[in-house]
């Protein structure tokens, strides 16, 4: 979903919802064997059904209208930060709301979407050689989230009632939930790089420590963490062993284009 998100950016010059949704529809019915979240497949269908008219609606529509609060749109936003390297930030923000409510339009999932976008964004203009200040980082999130984020739905809030402080970090930790796999995420970089000795690898292996869904909260941490250290500090083993590597690096290639010409 990340390779479609920067295809379809490239391929139009920016969003479009439309041509977004059929990739998004096309690689599911290619092969729905990926894991992909449980009701992600309705969308799917109900997108392809219509022909891709109404991007947004059939998420929309998910669990009783309030719509999906997953990790999903934070995994694969990635690319929006490249994309919009040099856009102002509220473009920047616009479009990473953009691209998850095609599959996410509750608050938290399109929020957390954001917040992993400009930290991926803030992590690419820093130099791993000067180290990294995480309290001025942290400051710049809540700079940049402060107008567009709220407080907890009542349902997340009444969920921590009666848990103890060790049960709430759990809960807020590792889950599958926008509101805990995105901190978790952001956290795990900066728990890890503000160690000038640390690396890549140590970003990784720290957030795939902190269990349950691994996957998802390593492949977050991570992009902030390769936007920090650069390509050099990448494993060459790890990349080789990695699925669709060198279109990965085309792709790169592509977006680092689009900035440099459209910076001109």
């Amino acid at each position: 979903m990340a390779r479609s998100i920067a295809d379809s950016l490239l391929s139009n010059y920016g969003f479009n919802g439309s041509d977004l949704a059929r990739r998004f529809t096309e690689e599911y019915f290619h092969d729905p064997s990926r894991y992909y979240g449980g009701h992600i497949p309705i969308v799917f269908g109900n997108l392809q059904a219509s022909n891709y008219t109404d991007p947004e609606g059939p998420a929309s529509q998910q669990f009783n209208g309030s719509g999906s609060f997953g990790n999903g749109s934070g995994m694969r936003v990635a690319p929006v930060a490249l994309f919009a390297y040099n856009a102002s930030i509220e473009d920047a923000q616009a479009l990473a709301a953009k691209t998850s409510r095609i599959t996410h339009t509750h608050p938290n999932g399109v929020n957390g979407a954001i917040m992993q976008m400009l930290a991926v964004r803030e992590s690419l203009t820093m130099d791993a050689a000067q180290g990294l200040d995480v309290y001025a980082f942290l400051d710049k999130m809540l700079i940049y989230m402060e107008d567009i984020e709220h407080t907890l739905p009542t349902t997340v809030t009444a969920s921590m009632e009666g848990m103890d402080e060790k049960e709430k970090n759990v809960a807020l930790g590792n889950g599958i939930t926008a509101i805990e796999a995105i901190p978790a995420a952001l956290m795990a970089f900066l728990c890890v790089a503000c160690e000038p000795k640390n690396t890549f690898m140590d970003v990784i292996e720290y957030a795939i420590a902190l269990g349950n869904d691994t996957d998802t909260i390593a492949t977050m941490a991570g992009a902030i963490a390769g936007g920090y250290y650069g390509y050099n500090s990448l494993p060459k083993d790890w990349i080789e062993k990695c699925e669709g590597s060198s279109y990965a690096f085309d792709q790169a290639e592509k977006l680092f284009n689009y900035v440099i010409q459209r910076d001109k």
